[in-house]
Order: C-alpha cells, then sequence, then structure tokens
C-alpha cells in the first residue's frame, strides 16, 4: 500500500472545491447558470488530499493516466492505476481521503441531489422514484466521458452553446448515471415520437418571445408539458436540431433582421439578442452563416 502522509494532508468542504484543484483550475462553469450541475477542468500536483463530506454527488472523470491512485472512504479501500478516461463516482455525504505521485488532469462534475431527484422523479412517471447511486472507482464508461468533455470543450469555449446546451448536458449526464449506475434503475420510458403540431408550436412561440434570455430546459419543458429528457429528444425529432440549436439559429435569423435597421449596432444587436459579448455573437454567427456580422452587413 503506498504510504500516504508524505505530503501536507489538506481538508476541504464542498464549498472550498476550487481550492482543491491546487491552484491550477483550468475552467469551471461558475456564472453559466447551469442548473443543478457545477463542473471543474483541472490539472493537479502530486498531493494527498482530504475531502470532507461533499453535499453533491460527485462524478470524476480522468483524463491522464495515474499510476497509482489511494483512496479511502468510510471503510472503503482503493488502490490501483486509473487509466485516462476511467471515472469515479462518489454519492452525496461521503468523506474522502486522495493520494497520487503523478499529476493529473481531468473533469469533476457536481450533481446537486435536489437535481437527481427532480431528474430521477421525471423519469419513474408517477411511481414511486429511489435514488442511490453506487460508490465506483475506475468506472469504464464511453458514454460518461463523451458528456464529460462535451462540458470541458463548452466551458473552455465561454458558454458558446448557452444555458440550454448546459442544461441539456447535465440533464443527459443524470438520467445516463440513473439508469447505468443505481442501486434502483428507473423503468426504461416507452416514450415515442416528437411533439404535436400545437405542442410545438408553444415551445416556437415561446423561444422567439425570450430569444434575448438564457432560457432553461426546464422552462421549455414546462411549456411542452413533458419531462427535460423527454423533451429534447421529442423536440429534435420534430424540429431536426437539439433545442440549443434551435435557440441559437433562430437568434441569428432574428440578428440578419436586427442588423438592417438604419441605427442598430453589431454590439447592441448582440446584447438585444442574449449573448455574452459582441464576440460570443460574432462567433456563432460566423458558425451558423458561415460569415461575420460585419461580412453580413457589408454585402448588403
Amino acid at each position: 500500500m503506498i504510504e500516504a502522509g508524505v505530503l501536507p494532508r489538506r481538508r476541504f468542504t464542498a464549498d472550498e472545491i476550487e481550492s482543491l484543484q491546487t491552484s491550477t483550475l483550468v475552467a469551471a462553469s461558475r456564472g453559466l447558470g447551469w442548473h443543478g450541475v457545477r463542473v471543474f477542468v483541472h490539472h493537479n500536483h502530486t498531493e494527498e488530499l482530504e475531502l470532507r463530506p461533499c453535499t453533491d454527488h460527485f462524478l470524476g472523470v480522468n483524463l491522464e493516466p495515474i499510476n497509482h491512485l489511494f483512496q479511502a472512504h468510510g471503510k472503503r479501500v482503493h488502490e490501483a492505476p486509473l487509466p485516462s478516461g476511467e471515472s469515479l463516482l462518489i454519492p452525496a455525504g461521503i468523506a474522502c481521503r486522495w493520494f497520487w505521485k503523478t499529476p493529473t488532469s481531468g473533469v469533476n462534475v457536481y450533481l446537486e441531489p435536489w437535481f437527481v431527484d427532480s431528474v430521477a422523479e421525471e423519469l419513474a412517471d408517477g411511481g414511486q422514484a429511489r435514488v442511490e447511486l453506487i460508490d465506483s472507482f475506475g468506472l469504464n464508461d464511453p458514454v460518461l466521458v463523451h458528456l464529460a468533455l462535451a462540458m470541458k470543450h463548452e466551458i473552455e469555449q465561454c458558454r458558446v452553446n448557452g444555458r440550454l446546451y448546459g442544461d441539456s448536458l447535465g440533464t443527459a449526464l443524470t438520467v445516463h448515471l440513473l439508469r447505468n449506475h443505481s442501486v434502483f434503475p428507473p423503468a426504461r420510458s416507452e416514450f415515442r415520437g416528437g411533439l404535436t403540431g400545437n405542442r410545438l408550436q408553444q415551445v416556437v412561440d415561446y423561444i422567439d418571445e425570450n430569444l434575448g434570455r438564457d432560457v432553461s430546459l426546464r422552462e421549455l419543458s414546462r411549456v411542452a408539458q413533458l419531462s427535460s429528457s423527454h423533451f429534447a429528444r421529442a423536440f429534435k425529432q420534430s424540429t431536426g436540431l437539439p433545442p440549443h440549436r434551435y435557440l441559437l439559429k433562430r437568434r441569428v435569423e432574428r440578428s440578419k433582421e436586427l442588423l438592417t435597421r438604419p441605427d442598430a449596432t453589431i454590439a447592441c444587436v448582440s446584447q438585444e439578442l442574449g449573448f455574452s459579448d459582441q464576440s460570443h455573437f460574432t462567433a456563432v454567427f460566423h458558425r451558423l452563416s458561415g460569415m461575420t456580422p460585419r461580412q453580413f452587413l457589408d454585402s448588403r
């Protein structure tokens, strides 16, 4: 067994989690308005750490191979290599002790219990929702890696796809954990089909009326009278686009209308349509139309 205690041990609470990143935090989701989910991308040096019981469920996706990782919580001790792409899942309320000898990098995801519970209730569809995530070391799950990397890319790109995309990723991750890494997995839903004509119209009208706001997935789900996970799938089936892509498409289409006004400026239009700043607006406009707002104006 590795002899822990060689390095100074540090204790942290959940509120001090940013200090846990050993002052080498690469990116974080704070300020993005994601619903019930916090994400940190980090690069840590050799260290011994002790984390006090966390109020959130924790998922850590490793991005670099760790030759030897020591983990202890409660009466359980794990000691093994942790290859790149493997994950750690720790339910809320468990204190942990860590020790490793080589630098690490990864994506840490914290899921608030109320959010996980609400997704579980939606999946139960009126039945009893029981949430008990499985304490796991070295999960080999490509879906978890895919979703974590998508979160990493989004926060490193400064929310280029917006809050709706972050909500969708958080919901998809939670659904996957509940179905595949839970003691009581919810029954698989037989939900099929897109939104009915009336419900689809209500949703697209709501989006058009709120293009200047960072609408959430839950808002749109309530308009459609569906659960968040069912709504995202049904909306894409009806429109061919996931909700966040549709919202960005409508923002760019509206921006072209606004830019034709005699007194319009790119900065004002970007602010009116809810983009974080002019560079964010320019990046999205270029990605969806193949030109920048300035090139669009010059081409008229």
